[in-house]
């Protein structure tokens, strides 16, 4: 829609339909006969009859000009022009100006009488130059800024698409769009509209929304409002994202966004995660292991240009605190490329909380991050794996149940609906169960020193496991892959497992397995027995 605007006043006399949002503004003529400037090599003159007596520079591009018509509307131009001791030809450097050459361009032709068209490409460096130039209404009624910031209240903000592309233009102007406010009403303006009406801006099909509910927002449709988010500037998208927070957007919109930009950011160093976890699944021999993390070691410092990095500190600084409001894979992507990125500590450790507080919702592929340091005996950084369990423990204020959890399920028994108890009863079955599959997946790596699984065993607290088959089968992974394990040494490793808590189906297996301590064997058989004699 464009809106074809004549004279000095705020009325649109004459507006024209065309597709896009825009309007020609031409103030008074002011009695120079003016067609068009002329550009010659990198020169601008005006086609006018009088004598150029002023030169403006700005960059590396001159204007040949006349003093009337700029020093009536141009406060700034006027005392250059005034406070110089040249007689003839006025020569005026302006380094400084925001938005260049193309910005005063605009100006001198508004001056001039030329129709200006403004849209929301331009419309940014025009407020910017009126603003810098000074063009009030005190000089002349209707002059650029008031002409711009009518503009902007208009046929702007109201928008969401014109708003995205006045932000994105703001990029080159700084600080003078910053100090006129103009990002922080672009922002307010595109958070106020996503928050009140998120599925109005772009309507999404019923698909993108069961995405969305899942959680799987990789996957998002590219005609949602996310993908207009992700063109945006590091800097504004954090503030867009800011702003949406303050106005209540919901938990689960904020982390679907947050994360389809930086999965479109980060996609380089994203992707390099995937590429060392398929080597694994594709039959790479874990055994040699070794090579592979050296090699991701090595490739570290290749992903540290400084976009990146601050691309990374930007997002974690933003992602929402609530529970599962992003994945646990797309936290583990983070871990990842905050190790690549050798991000600070504090950076890292958020990642960390953030999974460890939602730990529950994790899957084993989440836990699965490498290693990026060669003296590792896993490819697999099993230190952030006990980081994020000390972070779950922390969360659920464990210093009670460290010796006994069905004490302090008692405990919460008498404060907690059997509901609620219930619930927290299923995490640290879900927790348990995780870590043992971790635990046997790192198993399977002959480097793994016997007292690195037995401390990574004994993370949760003793009594945690109801069930002890999920510990059972990842000490017997360890046995077939370390076979040359002495007796003292089998019978120490299976100290850890409490052979009570093992299913029938577990027994059966064990008194069977050659591979487990002698020890054990028969205490399983033992309390087998005591189990039929007191049937």
């Amino acid at each position: 829609m464009a809106f074809n605007r004549k004279g000095t006043g705020q009325n649109i006399t004459d507006i024209v339909l065309d597709g896009s949002t825009s309007f020609t503004i031409s103030p008074i003529h002011l009695g120079a006969n003016v067609d068009c400037f002329e550009k010659k090599s990198k020169a601008w003159f005006v086609a006018t009859e009088l004598r150029s007596d002023l030169i403006v520079e700005v960059g590396n591009v001159r204007f040949h000009l006349q003093k009337f018509p700029l020093l009536s509307r141009s406060d700034r131009l006027n005392r250059f022009v005034f406070e110089s001791r040249t007689t003839e030809q006025y020569h005026i450097r302006l380094h400084d100006s925001p938005g260049g050459s193309e910005a005063f361009d605009l100006a001198a032709r508004f001056c001039y009488g030329m129709d200006v068209d403004l849209n929301a490409s331009n419309v940014a460096s025009a407020r910017c130059i009126a603003e810098y130039l000074e063009m009030t209404d005190d000089l002349e009624e209707g002059n650029l800024l008031s002409k711009t910031e009518a503009f902007l209240a208009n046929f702007v903000f109201p928008s969401w698409t014109n708003s995205m592309k006045v932000l994105q233009s703001c990029q080159n102007l700084c600080p003078w769009a910053e100090n006129l406010k103009i990002v922080q009403r672009c922002c307010e303006s595109i958070a106020w509209k996503a928050c009140t009406d998120p599925q109005g801006i772009k309507s999404p099909s019923s698909k993108i929304i069961k995405t969305i509910r899942n959680r799987t927002y990789e996957t998002v449709k590219q005609d949602y409002w996310f993908e207009d988010l992700a063109v945006l500037h590091t800097g504004y998208f954090v503030r867009v994202i800011t702003a949406m927070r303050v106005k209540g957007i919901k938990p689960e919109l904020l982390g679907a966004a947050i994360t389809h930009y930086a999965l479109k950011h980060l996609n380089g160093v994203l992707k390099e995660q995937g590429s060392s976890n398929y080597l694994l699944k594709q039959g790479k021999d874990i055994e040699d292991d070794n090579e592979l993390h050296c090699m991701a070691s090595d490739k570290q410092f290749s992903y540290l240009e400084k976009h990146e990095l601050e691309l990374l500190r930007g997002i974690v600084s933003i992602l929402p605190y609530e529970e599962n409001a992003v994945t646990n894979k797309f936290l583990s992507q983070l871990i990842w490329a905050a190790n690549k990125l050798n991000a600070d500590s504090a950076c890292k450790r958020d990642l960390e909380k953030r999974f460890g507080w939602q730990l529950e919702y994790a899957t084993l592929n989440d836990l699965l991050v490498p290693a990026f340091d060669c003296e590792y005996d896993t490819f697999f950084d099993v230190e952030l794996v006990q980081r994020l369990v000390e972070f779950f423990l922390l969360k659920e204020n464990t210093e009670q149940i460290s010796s006994s959890p069905s004490l302090y399920f008692e405990q919460l028994s008498l404060v907690e609906s059997p509901k609620s108890l219930k619930a927290k009863q299923a995490t640290w079955m879900k927790v348990v169960k995780l870590l043992d599959s971790y635990l046997s997946e790192i198993a399977k790596n002959k480097n793994l020193s016997l007292t690195r699984f037995q401390a990574f065993a004994q993370l949760m607290p003793e009594n945690a496991r109801l069930s002890h088959d999920g510990l059972y089968r990842a000490i017997d992974v360890f046995l077939k892959t370390h076979p040359s394990l002495s007796e003292q040494e089998r019978k120490k490793l299976c100290k850890i497992m409490d052979c009570r808590k093992l299913s029938p189906e577990a027994c059966v297996h064990a008194v069977q397995n050659e591979r487990l301590s002698v020890r054990i064997v028969v205490q399983i058989l033992l309390g087998e027995h005591l189990k039929m004699v007191g049937e």
